[in-house]
């Protein structure tokens, strides 16, 4: 059995492509960035989380690793001013190592005597 390897020409029926040209001489539109004051309320709400905790960490351990690690990166990430940012990032370091200072980098271990 012998296959025809010749391809036909198929018409094609919904035009060029959206993509358009990988090297266009038009730039990449701007990507998108939230309102300042939403980025900013953001950080408040974070930072009023972590004020309002006792002094050890509640949450799960993927929460701890949010609070202290991703959210402050990716909030203050989005601030275009860069003393702003330093100011958020402060102001979160200091209620992240008070909740550090008395329980250490994870909650306290379970009281199992109950």
């Amino acid at each position: 059995m012998s296959r025809n390897t010749a391809r036909l020409p198929l018409p094609d029926l919904f035009g060029p492509p959206p993509q358009g040209d990988l090297f266009a001489s038009q730039p990449a539109p701007a990507r998108y960035a939230p309102k300042p004051e939403y980025v900013r309320s953001s950080l408040d709400r974070l930072l009023a989380r972590l004020a309002a905790a006792p002094n050890w960490w509640i949450w799960s351990d993927w929460d701890i690793e949010r609070f202290r690690e991703r959210d402050p990166a990716f909030f203050c990430a989005l601030l275009s001013d860069d003393a702003e940012a330093d100011l958020w990032r402060a102001r979160l370091q200091n209620e992240i190592a008070r909740l550090n200072a008395a329980s250490g980098q994870t909650r306290p271990p379970e009281d199992s005597s109950e």
